[in-house]
This record gives C-alpha cells, structure tokens and sequence, in this order.
C-alpha cells in the first residue's frame, strides 16, 4: 500500500487491445472501473498481426467502440503497429529481448508508425501516447516518435513524468511491483495483460482496482504534470528495476510453458 503520506496517484493501463481480445474478461474488468468511475489507458494495436492476441471472435464495431470509449474518458494509445517481433534487440528497457522496433532503421520505423497513425485516423480516433510491444523501442523510436507528434511515451520506471536529455518525449513510468506504491512515487501506472488472464488473475485485478480506488485517478489525469529531466541515479535505478521485471517476467513464461499458473 502507499506510505500514509504519501497519494500515489495510480494510472490504469490495459495493453493488447484489438478486435479480437478476451471480451469476457475484458467486459468484467470494464464492470467494475464503471462502479468506480475508474478511465484508463487502452493500448490499441493499429493493424494486429500477433496470432497470440486473436483470443475471440472479431468484434465488428471494435472501432466504433474505440471512439465511445474516448469519448467517455479513455485515453487511447498506439500500442506499436502489427504487435509482430521482428528483432531479438531489448532497446532502452532491457526488460524483453525481442521487439517490434528497436533495432530497426529509422526509415522502416518511421513506415511502421506512420501506418499506425494512419489507421487511427482513419477511424477517427486520436493518440499522444505509444507504448511499445514487449516494452522495447530504441532512441530511433523515440525521435521518429516526436517528430510524427506523439508527446507521451507509456513506459520506464521511475517516481514522477520525466524525459530524457536527448527527447523531448515525456515518460510516464509504469509500476514494477509494490514498491513503486512506497515513498516518494509522485505516480505510476498499473499493467494489465486481459488477454491471458485466468479466473484467480482477474480477481486480483479486480482486488486491486477497489484496494486502491483512492489512488487511481483517469489516466488523462498524467498529462498536466510537469515533467523532470532524468538523472543519472534514476536511470540506474530505472535499470535495476528492469532486471528485475525480466527475470519475473520470464518465470511467469515458464510457468505457464508447463501449466502453472
């Protein structure tokens, strides 16, 4: 929980979103942060070609949903392009080593994105935030990203909004376990994965949105924030924090390899 002191305001971001995700799961999430007027981040794959996130049958109207949900206080963010890992490079955050864009030349890159820009506005939907599949992007990603207008990155590890000395990108950090709800976190943004999830991981995603409804705020909310220029002491931290989610990550991957969930 938050040091009594402390509010950590709280962000809630739902990565994988496509026409073909878990429904089920995601409707019964949705149920809840209705009751408790909760708007997220919903991370929407442009042209999805992951065959790990066609869970469902294709919902039809999935861009019309896309728009109502804006237009009820989501926060819509490009979640990358085709959602396909074309690179085996871990980028700035060495949390996955495999990725959509880090690696790649800036020409291709910058194809990728502005595809992805195109779909979205080709339904009418807007987006100043990306997040990157699998966590990974290059510096390459971030320039390209400024300079096709984007102003917000979902991603990295820290205790307030920050940027980095050569973007003028700004980070809103993403949590790594209980600690980032400890002393000192200015705000952080909660992941979840609907897609994979079973009955007892849905639980605690519910758990966890009415545990801590006094913390979480409409993502939109992260946009007023002034942002801090990151030192070199947080970028170590910001590293260590990343290790660490890797190597979670990774058990979680053979646990489920071998069905234990």
């Amino acid at each position: 929980m938050p040091h009594k002191n402390i509010m950590t305001k709280i962000g809630i971001r739902f990565d994988d979103i496509t026409p073909t995700m878990n429904w089920n799961n995601f409707y019964k999430i949705q149920k809840v942060m209705d009751e408790l007027s909760i708007k997220p981040l919903l991370g929407v794959v442009p042209d999805n070609r992951d065959d790990n996130l066609k869970v469902d049958t294709e919902n039809k109207e999935f861009w019309n949903w896309i728009r109502k949900s804006q237009e009820n206080g989501y926060c819509i963010a490009m979640h990358g392009y085709q959602h396909l890992y074309k690179t085996k490079r871990a980028g700035i955050f060495p949390v996955n080593h495999f990725s959509e864009f880090a690696g790649e030349n800036a020409v291709l890159q910058n194809r990728k994105i502005l595809a992805g820009k195109k779909i979205f506005d080709k339904y009418g939907v807007n987006a100043n935030v990306f997040m990157a599949p699998g966590h990974s992007f290059d510096k390459t990603t971030i320039r390209i990203l400024s300079q096709q207008g984007f102003q917000y990155i979902s991603d990295g590890y820290g205790k307030h909004v920050y940027t980095r000395k050569d973007s003028p990108i700004k980070f809103i950090p993403i949590m790594s376990g209980e600690e980032c709800l400890g002393e000192g976190y200015e705000l952080t943004t909660a992941v979840f994965h609907l897609n994979t999830c079973d009955r007892n991981m849905l639980r605690n995603c519910e758990m966890f949105l009415r545990k801590n409804q006094k913390n979480i705020v409409p993502y939109s909310d992260f946009f007023r924030y002034e942002s801090g220029l990151q030192s070199v002491g947080e970028r170590m931290e910001e590293l260590l924090l990343a290790n660490r989610l890797r190597r979670k990550m990774q058990k979680r991957r053979i646990a489920r390899r071998f069905g234990r969930n």
